[in-house]
């Protein structure tokens, strides 16, 4: 092999390695933006979920809540006392 041969060899080489670092950096960039993605639905369906719950507490209904095989039922304290009231 000359010399011209071995340059080129070594260009596709290093052309080659520089791709492969950045289909790596790619997949773990494209990885973290979808654990992102799930992390922020999953906040966002917390908060839904207790503004749910804090709506209906505020017109005075129960909320039963289920955690394991626990059960207990939410009420206003303001409910209460008007109720106390009456």
């Amino acid at each position: 092999m000359d010399s011209k041969q071995v340059n080129i060899l070594l260009i596709i080489l290093l052309v080659c390695a520089v791709g492969y670092m950045g289909y790596g950096k790619y997949a773990t960039y494209k990885e973290t933006k979808q654990n992102d993605l799930l992390l922020q639905g999953a906040q966002i369906g917390a908060q839904q979920a207790i503004i749910a719950i804090a709506q209906q507490v505020a017109q005075c209904n129960q909320v039963p809540l289920i955690i394991g095989n626990q059960s207990i039922n939410i009420v206003a304290v303001d409910c209460v006392q008007r109720a106390a009231q009456r």
